[in-house]
C-alpha cells in the first residue's frame, strides 16, 4: 500500500553500527503509522543470516504490512559507495521528509530533490522552506560558525541518530554543538563549514 517504517544503517564486522537506536527509531516509526511493531530478536536473526561482512555495509531495513494487517519485513545489503570529500550542494524548496518524526518509505520528495541535484552537477541537496534550513535530502545539517557546530531542526525534521551521537562526542572532543531551530540560509552562507551527517 505504500506506506512503511524503514531504518539504513551501518552493519559491518562488529555487528549494526547504534543498531539499538535505529531499532528503537524503528519501532517509534512503526507506532506512529500503525503498522506491526516489528521483533528486534527476528531482525537481529535476519542480520545473522546475512554474515559478518568484513568490511562495513549499508543496510535498508523496511517494515510494511501486507494490506490485511499482516506485517512484511525485507532488508536489502548493499557495498558503500566512497563518499567525496568536500560534496557540492544545491539548495531546493520543499518541506521536511519525516511524518510526525517518523521515518518512512514516503520519501518522494528527498528523491526528486536529490535528482535535481544530480542533474545540477551536484551530489547532494539541502531543503528550505523561505530562508529556513529544514534538513538534508537524506541528511542533518550543521552549521559552523567559529569554532561552534549548531545542527540543524528545522520543522518536521527527522531526528537523525548520527546526528544526536556527535552531540553526545562533541563535549570529550573540544568541540560546543547544540540544536537550534530557526537557521537560516543568511546563517548557512556566513557559515564557515556545512556539515552533512547521516548513518552511511
Amino acid at each position: 500500500n505504500g506506506e512503511g517504517a524503514l531504518a539504513v544503517f551501518r552493519y559491518g564486522p562488529f555487528g549494526p553500527y547504534l543498531g539499538h537506536r535505529h531499532f528503537a527509531r524503528l519501532e517509534r516509526s512503526c507506532e506512529r503509522l500503525g503498522l506491526p511493531t516489528p521483533n528486534r530478536f527476528a531482525l537481529l536473526d535476519d542480520l545473522l543470516a546475512v554474515g559478518r561482512p568484513k568490511e562495513d555495509h549499508r543496510v535498508r531495513l523496511t517494515i510494511c504490512d501486507d494490506g490485511d494487517g499482516k506485517p512484511m519485513r525485507w532488508m536489502e545489503v548493499s557495498e558503500i559507495a566512497p563518499a567525496r570529500p568536500r560534496p557540492k550542494c544545491m539548495v531546493v524548496e520543499g518541506q521536511a521528509t519525516a511524518l510526525h518524526g517518523a521515518k518512512t518509505t514516503s520519501y518522494a520528495f528527498s528523491r526528486h530533490a536529490l535528482r535535481l541535484a544530480k542533474a545540477a552537477g551536484a551530489d547532494d541537496a539541502i531543503v528550505v522552506a523561505g530562508s529556513r534550513l529544514v534538513e538534508g535530502a537524506t541528511s542533518s545539517v550543521w552549521l559552523v560558525k567559529d569554532g561552534r557546530a549548531r545542527r540543524c531542526v528545522g520543522a518536521g525534521a527527522l531526528e537523525g541518530i548520527t546526528a544526536g551521537r556527535l552531540l553526545e562526542l562533541a563535549p570529550a572532543l573540544g568541540i560546543d554543538a547544540e540544536r537550534v531551530s530557526g537557521l537560516s540560509m543568511e546563517d548557512m552562507h556566513a557559515a564557515d563549514e556545512v556539515w552533512l551527517t547521516s548513518s552511511i
